[in-house]
C-alpha cells in the first residue's frame, strides 16, 4: 500500500490556471483603462475652451465685438481676465473674432498627440446659436 504524505503547497495545474485567470483579466482591463485615461486627457480642454467662451461674451457685451485670432501662448494678453491654465495636452487659440461670431480651438501639444487626443473647438455667435460654448470635435465653420 503507498504511503500518502502530506502535501502542502499548489500542482503545476493549479499555478497555470491561476495564470491564465489574472491574463485574462489584464486583457479585459489594460484597453479599458487606456480608453479611460485618454477620455481623462482629452477632457483637460473642455473647462479652457468654456472660459474663453465666457470671456469672449464678455468682451462681446463690452466692445460689441469679439477677440479676433491669437497666436498660441498669446492668449492671455489679447483676451483679458484669461489665465494661462498651464495644460499639459493641449494649447489654445482663437481661430477667429469678429463683431458677430468667433471660434476658438484647443490643439494637441507633440504629449497630447502622442495619446491619440484630437482638436477641441468651441464658438460663440452674437445671434446666440444653439451649438454655442459646447466644446466639440467639429471644426468651427
Amino acid at each position: 500500500m503507498r504511503n500518502l504524505r502530506n502535501r502542502d503547497g499548489f500542482t503545476l495545474i493549479e499555478l497555470m490556471i491561476v495564470v491564465v485567470i489574472i491574463g485574462i483579466l489584464a486583457a479585459i482591463a489594460i484597453p479599458k483603462f487606456a480608453n479611460v485615461s485618454r477620455s481623462a486627457k482629452q477632457s483637460e480642454a473642455e473647462p479652457t475652451l468654456k472660459q474663453i467662451a465666457t470671456l469672449q461674451q464678455s468682451n462681446f457685451q463690452k466692445f460689441d465685438t469679439y477677440v479676433g485670432t491669437t497666436a498660441p501662448g498669446a492668449l492671455a494678453a489679447s483676451l483679458p481676465g484669461y489665465e494661462n491654465p498651464n495644460a499639459t495636452y493641449f494649447t489654445f487659440e482663437i481661430l477667429s473674432g469678429s463683431t458677430t461670431a468667433m471660434c476658438a480651438r484647443a490643439n494637441p501639444t507633440a504629449q497630447g498627440t502622442a495619446a491619440g487626443l484630437v482638436p477641441m473647438y468651441i464658438t460663440q455667435s452674437a445671434a446666440g446659436a444653439a451649438t454655442d460654448a459646447r466644446p466639440t470635435r467639429t471644426a468651427c465653420t
